[in-house]
């Protein structure tokens, strides 16, 4: 199915709507590979890749917004966590569907009765979640950061939002070619004694030096992972605790091919890299993998990953 939006559609409806609460089902990851990225105090750098909306269950699918296929780059959720014995993530159905949730309907009682403190434990958290690689650690390649939505996610668009109006134009900063490093600054807050990080300073800056494309085949589509339990099964959770391993929820759950993951970039010898750059010519006269991201017919090319490749061997042959 071909694409009905953009990744500009989907930043510009991101900005328009940062501080929406519109939500959407928790994710669940069960794949061992996963690495979760931290940001440290200080300056971070990373790129935030795209992902291809694959499931009916997308929230912007849900919306008619979006349909399977277009590409986002965020899943904003609201979870709440460490739902009964099992301390089990669960999406907030209330927040998320407008429908009934016992968690918040116990959490409304308690604030009823005056429990203010008891109904805080209870109430839903607004996370987002992305798919990034660390500038510092691109060898370690995707990664998925889980942010706090209003720290990190509104000030990411409130800063979008200001180059966007600046330059006239939407920057699509998750673009694999032309994207911008993220650069921006963590500084350790506390609160009830819990620590956390405040983002600020956000920086969209060119890149020094492009992605490898390939890394687009390692990105999780968020939609992929949701687990969607029903009103009773939530209660059951909540007030008795989760005995039954198999419950009838749907579980929707990404398989990621193992060679993939295992997929190294060859390493040549320097009369090998010299062969393979005579194989596969440039369509636009430039040459290849020394033009790379320099010429407008860059963005269309069919060749970008070759062009790719050959760079990366350059790089790599004359570090010998």
């Amino acid at each position: 199915m071909a694409n009905t939006k953009s990744m500009k559609d989907i930043i510009r409806e991101r900005y328009e709507n940062r501080k929406s609460t519109t939500t959407v089902p928790a994710l669940n990851f069960r794949d061992a590979n996963v690495n979760f990225w931290k940001p440290v105090e200080g300056t971070n750098s990373i790129h935030i890749l795209p992902y291809i909306i694959k499931s009916k269950n997308h929230p912007l699918v849900k919306a008619g917004k979006a349909e399977i296929g277009d590409p986002d780059f965020v899943m904003p959720l609201y979870i709440h966590e460490y739902v009964g014995p099992n301390k089990v993530s669960i999406i907030c159905p209330n927040r998320t569907f407008g429908k009934a949730c016992p968690i918040c309907e116990q959490a409304m009682l308690y604030r009823n009765e005056g429990k203010v403190e008891e109904a805080k434990k209870l109430y839903s958290r607004h996370k987002a979640y992305y798919n990034i690689v660390d500038n510092n650690d691109i060898d370690k390649g995707v990664q998925v950061f889980i942010a706090s939505y209003a720290l990190f996610h509104e000030e990411l668009m409130e800063e979008i939002g200001a180059l966007n109006a600046e330059l006239g134009d939407i920057v699509d900063f998750t673009d694999i070619r032309k994207g911008r490093l993220i650069q921006f600054r963590a500084t350790k807050e506390s609160f009830n004694r819990n620590e956390y990080f405040k983002y600020k300073s956000f920086k969209f800056l060119p890149r020094e030096e492009p992605l490898n494309p390939d890394l687009l085949k390692h990105v999780y589509s968020f939609d992929e992972y949701l687990i969607i339990y029903s009103y009773d099964e939530i209660k059951k959770i909540f007030y008795e605790g989760e005995d039954d391993d198999d419950p009838d929820e749907e579980i929707i759950e990404i398989e990621k091919d193992e060679s993939d993951d295992e997929e190294e970039i060859p390493i040549y010898e320097k009369e090998e890299v010299k062969k393979e750059a005579s194989v596969v010519k440039c369509p636009a006269g430039g040459t290849l993998g020394k033009d790379l991201g320099k010429l407008d017919e860059c963005d269309e090319c069919e060749l970008y990953g070759d062009c790719y490749e050959t760079y990366k061997q350059h790089k790599l042959a004359n570090k010998k």
